[in-house]
């Protein structure tokens, strides 16, 4: 063969805004580091806090797979020929920038005197940020945010001063291989060897930091993730 490589390759660069994904149903992070907001925030209407970042807003989204096979016309010596020509090593890379997040602050709705609040949901306020910028979390080696760069549930008096979604976790990466090759047996036959190997590089993806400013473990990412199990590439565990 002349050539024996295929492949494909995609970047895709995206932005999606909304109110409430999911039409509010189902949340799209059900994972307790940052779970999805699903209800009204603000009593002044959607548009104060709720439009932003959809929950399955990836700006930045690469793919590609590919295919080798090894040409038997490599090799002069038989014994190599039939050893090492024909195996075919394919894969898939993944890679996507981080979900967005919300920082709540559950210190707020118990200063507020509403924790038994009844209804649809516990009343969420969202903490009230003092800094500029947006935070993106990269490593679970340090908390990426910290409690001091919020406002204390003392000093705050309203349901937050940005909108949902406004924070980042950390990117995912995923590569798979599979290795095999043909054997044909007196021509009616054919035999295929070969392994599968998901997340060949031992990689560790991870969730979300921990989003209550009330909570010992705010800004700490502590968990890793699965692959994707959902259309979106939602983490459901």
């Amino acid at each position: 063969k002349s050539s024996a490589f295929t492949g494909s390759f995609s970047y895709t660069w995206s932005h999606a805004l909304d109110t409430c994904s999911n039409a509010c149903l189902e949340p799209f992070n059900a994972l307790p580091a940052a779970p999805s907001l699903r209800y009204q925030i603000s009593p002044l209407g959607l548009g104060a806090l709720n439009y932003s970042n959809a929950d399955y807003d990836i700006r930045h989204s690469f793919n590609a797979n590919y295919s080798y096979t090894v040409p038997t016309s490599y090799f002069q010596n038989p014994l190599m020929k039939n050893a090492i020509g024909g195996w075919t090593f394919a894969g898939i890379f993944l890679f996507h920038s981080g979900y967005p997040l919300s920082v709540v602050d559950s210190g707020v709705r118990s200063k507020q005197g509403v924790t038994n609040a009844s209804g649809l949901a516990t009343q969420t306020f969202l903490a009230d940020y003092l800094g500029t910028g947006y935070l993106t979390c990269s490593t679970p080696n340090v908390a990426c945010m910290t409690a001091s760069q919020f406002a204390t549930s003392a000093n705050q008096h309203d349901f937050g001063n940005i909108p949902r979604n406004s924070f980042r976790g950390p990117n995912y990466f995923d590569t798979d291989l599979n290795v095999r090759k043909d054997f044909t047996y007196r021509e009616r036959y054919k035999i295929q060897v070969g392994a599968y190997f998901f997340n060949v590089l031992n990689h560790p993806n991870f969730d979300n930091p921990y989003n209550n400013v009330a909570s010992g473990t705010f800004g700490q990412i502590l968990e890793t993730v699965s692959a994707p199990t959902s259309a979106y590439g939602s983490f459901q565990g």
